[in-house]
């Protein structure tokens, strides 16, 4: 997943200790309502499209063979994931790349008004 670094379209940066923080929390509460094990990497990144160049977070997951799970339930957590901190964070757009599709979760059809059109 792709999430901005940026409380909504304003310039209040998210840190990554808070992303950890929130993902940990969540683990948390996931492992003991399921017994599951969600484990995440999260790296800071550059997301560069129409003139902007924007501080992004890439937040991706591992489905270790040891604690393994099916491919349906472990993308139904991580789209749980994804949704809670679309809200926690005010974002109004992710993407999620899994190996075989990308899907892309939207609150609104806003566009952040930094993106220049090229003419």
């Amino acid at each position: 997943m792709v999430i901005g670094s940026r409380r909504g379209y304003s310039d209040e940066q998210i840190t990554e200790a808070e992303y950890v923080g929130f993902i940990q929390d969540w683990q948390q509460k996931l492992y003991a309502k399921t017994g599951f094990l969600l484990s995440a990497k999260v790296t800071p990144c550059q997301i560069v499209m129409a003139g902007q160049i924007e501080p992004h977070f890439e937040i991706s997951f591992i489905n270790y063979p040891k604690f393994l799970i099916g491919e349906s339930e472990l993308k139904l957590h991580i789209e749980n994931l994804l949704r809670a901190l679309m809200l926690e964070f005010e974002q109004n757009r992710v993407v999620l790349i899994y190996l075989d599709e990308t899907v892309m979760f939207e609150m609104s059809p806003k566009v952040d008004p930094r993106i220049t059109e090229y003419e």
